[in-house]
């Protein structure tokens, strides 16, 4: 074996291993800047439902609702009876 085959041989190895080492390494720095990302906006829509008091208002509107539906059919039973 001559000096260039080593070379060439070492060259591949060193080639082989770097590649994949640092496409893994991209892949964490990518994948830990998501997981920061989604924490954040977990946090955002938390304060957005919680805070802002979303489900209170959701609730009061299904009872308003529910409250529109009873009337309509208390008017009914009232006109048929």
């Amino acid at each position: 074996m001559n000096l260039d085959t080593l070379l060439t041989v070492l060259n591949i190895t060193v080639i082989g291993l770097a590649l994949p080492l640092g496409a893994w390494r991209s892949w964490r720095k990518l994948d830990d800047r998501l997981t920061q990302q989604d924490a954040k906006l977990a946090r955002i829509e938390y304060a957005l439902f919680n805070d802002g008091r979303g489900m209170e208002q959701q609730l009061k509107e299904i009872y308003r609702n529910q409250q529109t539906v009873m009337t309509d059919i208390a008017v009914l039973k009232a006109i048929k009876g």
